[in-house]
């Protein structure tokens, strides 16, 4: 029998409930999305059926939170057909290709390219009246330090955020300031643990830019200026990475598809253990992840990652992108089995910190 690829980790509360209740839908307030890059790839077999089943039958609201590829993830969930939705966005980044080393402008053109496909001609608008789903996209509103483009300027701020950050978290806010961009009324929104947030509505003219600055890598892509005049948004991974302990303003329990048994709140906490939670930090979480047995079964026996846009010819890494998307149909396969009722014991076992 193949090892088993799909483990749960469970806060206290979360435990409990699932053994008492099993895995259901409606148990669900929120859906967190982490920021990773092609880490996501070996999520999306599990996001063609968990998407479509966290909607089945639900009357009650679901929020979902997303920083960078996590945000546009949820993009698919807030569509009429969310399996093809992820199906057009796992092809269209798989197949993404650059020709030498692309400049920040090239890189951020390719993804809007990238979005375009995942939303379709009508998903902006799909996204912005959704009925139950309340959607939250994570971008780092640039302070003083990071209004910058040239090279050595952007170096010079991430030096002095990573040493700020490396004493307090806090410090983030000398930087940067998050953005949340949100449906559905103010009243509503999520309540972050740390940071100032400056919500802003998400609306069907502002989804695609408002996706493009949650993803836009300092570095890597062109920061982005069309949300607020005289503003720059960043990655929103850089204040909320995988997100920490604590969001509030939503009912039941937490559920986290993540690439790791483990999350760093921001970006710069990404490389500092002692800022690593688990599962047994946040009571009402859920965190679905690939065992370790899964993971080194895959090529390279690691996860799929951006660095492998330097380390591979295109080809390559295509081949290596489309053989780790294949392989974690298995992640899906026993999804659905615990949906159906059959192995959350072996699973939360597996999942067992």
């Amino acid at each position: 029998m193949a090892p088993y690829a799909l483990a749960l980790h469970a806060g206290s509360e979360a435990r409990e409930r699932l053994l008492d209740e099993g895995l259901r839908p409606e148990q669900f307030g929120l859906l967190v999305g982490a920021s990773g890059g092609a880490k996501w790839l070996v999520l999306a077999a599990l996001d063609r059926v968990l998407f479509p089943w966290l909607m089945q039958g639900r009357s009650t609201p679901l929020a979902c939170v997303g920083s960078s590829i996590g945000a546009w993830r949820h993009l698919c969930l807030a569509q009429d057909d969310p399996a093809a939705a992820t199906t057009r966005f796992e092809h269209a980044y798989i197949e993404q290709r650059y020709e030498a080393r692309p400049s920040p402008e090239h890189v951020s053109a390719v993804s809007r390219g990238i979005l375009q496909e995942l939303l379709g001609p009508d998903g902006a608008r799909q996204v912005s009246t959704h009925p139950l789903l309340r959607t939250h996209i994570v971008a780092a509103r640039a302070r003083a330090p990071w209004r910058v483009s040239s090279t050595p300027a952007l170096l010079a701020a991430a030096t002095a955020t990573a040493f700020g950050n490396l004493l307090h978290r806090g410090t983030l806010q000398v930087s940067l300031e998050r953005g949340c961009f949100h449906t559905g009324d103010a009243a509503g929104t999520l309540r972050f643990p740390q940071l100032r947030t400056r919500y802003l509505a998400l609306t069907g003219e502002n989804v695609a830019d408002a996706a493009m600055a949650s993803g836009s890598i300092p570095l890597v892509s062109a920061g982005v200026e069309t949300l607020l005049p005289g503003e720059v948004f960043w990655d929103g991974g850089m204040t909320d990475y995988h997100f920490e302990p604590g969001l509030s303003g939503h009912e039941g329990l937490v559920l986290y598809p993540h690439f790791y048994p483990h999350f760093a709140p921001g970006w710069f906490d990404k490389a500092l253990p002692w800022r690593r939670r688990r599962a047994a930090a946040w009571p009402g979480l859920v965190l679905m992840c690939p065992t370790r047995e899964f993971v080194r079964s895959l090529p390279g026996g690691r996860v799929p990652e951006r660095g492998d846009f330097s380390r591979f010819p295109t080809e390559e890494r295509q081949r290596r992108w489309r053989q780790a998307s294949a392989a974690a149909q298995q992640i899906a396969d026993e999804f659905a089995e615990l949906a159906a009722g059959r192995g959350l014991e072996t699973a939360l076992v597996a999942g067992k910190d």
